[in-house]
């Protein structure tokens, strides 16, 4: 129960949620030290520190492994740390390898829902194989369809094909689960951007901000909303506060790059997306 409740708040995507999931996965491990799963979990909270910025990803990587490594040790034939496995080393561009761990992933469970996200996010979407990447949300989504992630993930996947009406569908279906759901609120903004649909857009990434705990790679989609839309000052002002505030803390330089390349601004945002590369930012 305790796995399954840190599993429900990582996938909120929130630094609060992020820290009630460690506080579920930590507590488990101290009723049973040798429950494997518990350490997934961990591996996997770490994992989204880095994914959104909230940690330095790098830092972050090399705890998510150590905890993956930890479930192995207690249980060599659980999927979900293979899983783990295949994401270190796709961020890592070991294509190969990140196969080879995803598919003994698979080997082991073939139906899981949260194998197939991983593959195809972390492989088959850098791969650019998108056709197959959305058959593995599908697949996701069949196998757990109340799922306001999974419905978000499918949409994600369309966006990533320029499909743009069926990204605004899913990111509808998946707010009609969860309101407060931030990422659907931000992919559907972007999505009705890319449409040309400038003031629907940056309505709906103003609300993925209000919703996302001050989360800065929504702030940095507002920013790159404001700028397509013609609203310079108001994007410049964002990018300001980003660049401030990484003086204090951690923020993703893809966040940055982001704003920029709303302002038309494409030499420094290379530069920032080259920095994102170099620290592991999946974002880029």
């Amino acid at each position: 129960n305790l796995y399954l409740k840190g599993c429900y708040h990582t996938l909120k995507f929130t630094a609060e949620g992020l820290g009630k999931a460690r506080e579920c996965f930590e507590q488990a491990i101290a009723e049973d030290p040798n429950y494997a799963l518990a350490y997934v979990g961990l591996a996997v909270y770490y994992h989204h520190l880095g994914v959104f910025g909230i940690r330095p990803p790098k830092e972050m990587w090399l705890k998510c492994q150590e905890a993956a490594q930890k479930a192995l040790e207690l249980d060599d034939k659980l999927a979900a740390a293979y899983t783990v496995g295949g994401v270190h080393r796709s961020l890592e561009f070991d294509w190969v390898g990140s196969e080879r761990e995803f598919r003994k992933g698979l080997e082991l469970e073939p139906d899981s829902a949260e194998i197939w996200t991983a593959y195809d996010y972390h492989w088959l979407v850098p791969m650019r194989r998108l056709e197959e990447a959305v058959a593995a949300s599908r697949r996701a989504l069949e196998r757990d369809p109340l799922s306001p992630y999974m419905h978000w993930r499918l949409g994600y996947r369309f966006y990533l094909q320029r499909q743009f009406d069926l990204a605004i569908e899913m990111c509808a279906k998946t707010i009609e689960l969860d309101l407060s759901y931030f990422v659907a609120h931000q992919f559907l903004g972007l999505s009705y951007l890319h449409k040309g649909m400038f003031d629907t857009g940056v309505r709906a990434l103003e609300t993925a901000v209000a919703h996302s705990a001050g989360n800065t790679v929504s702030s940095a989609a507002l920013g790159y909303g404001y700028g397509r839309a013609g609203r310079n000052d108001d994007a410049r002002k964002l990018l300001e506060d980003l660049k401030a505030l990484a003086q204090k803390t951690y923020v993703l330089p893809s966040s940055i790059g982001l704003v920029h390349l709303g302002l038309g601004e494409i030499d420094p945002s290379f530069e920032w997306l080259e920095k994102a590369i170099d620290e592991r930012d999946v974002m880029v």
